[in-house]
């Protein structure tokens, strides 16, 4: 209608710088696997490397592995939940399984050339997405540190006021764009 009034919802991007230009040094004593890619969602976590060439695999995808995949791709909602990480070959940080990495907060790593054949399945690895790096093994010092990182303001009557809002403004409510209630009218947050 003419006279709609139609809500975009948009989110910035602090994540589109190439991650090598702000990578840490490499942590001494651990094995590199891969390195690169751009950051869709910032952190650093471990798990079992899972492999993913079709959405059927997705089936048997185990809670606290990393999924590891050629492309990015919106199907990988169903599993977010249970990843510890995603890594794949190719995507974009503008893309919307991006914005679902970001709205469910799983560290995420994409436009990793190669991940899927240097990365082996079933290999336990740390991904640490703000150096672009993928080491072999668990890294503690890189995940204790990533769990020591505090809240913006935490603990403030300013983080509480934000947290109430957000509540109400920040959720996706429309997470998968191939089903059939995807479109504007079915949109519930603000």
């Amino acid at each position: 209608a003419k006279d709609a009034l139609i809500i975009l919802q948009s989110r910035p991007l602090t994540a589109l710088l190439d991650v090598a230009a702000a990578a840490s040094p490499p942590v001494p004593g651990y094995d590199i696997l891969a390195q690169g890619g751009q950051a869709a969602c910032s952190g650093v976590a471990c798990g079992p490397v899972y492999r993913a060439v079709n959405e059927d695999d997705l089936d048997g995808f185990p809670e606290g592995a990393v999924l590891v995949a050629a492309h990015s791709s919106p199907q990988f909602m169903v599993v977010m939940k249970r990843a510890a990480a995603i890594v794949a070959d190719h995507g974009s940080v503008t893309g919307h399984m991006a914005s679902l990495s970001r709205e469910f907060q799983v560290p995420t790593l994409l436009g990793l050339s190669q991940a899927t054949s240097l990365l082996p399945p079933g290999e336990v690895v740390t991904v640490d997405v703000g150096a672009g790096r993928v080491y072999r093994g668990r890294v503690e010092s890189l995940l204790a540190e990533a769990a020591e990182a505090p809240a913006l303001m935490a603990g403030t009557q300013v983080h509480a006021i934000l947290a109430e809002v957000a509540r109400r403004i920040v959720p996706l409510t429309l997470l998968n764009p191939k089903a059939p209630e995807f479109r504007p009218e079915n949109c519930t947050s603000l």
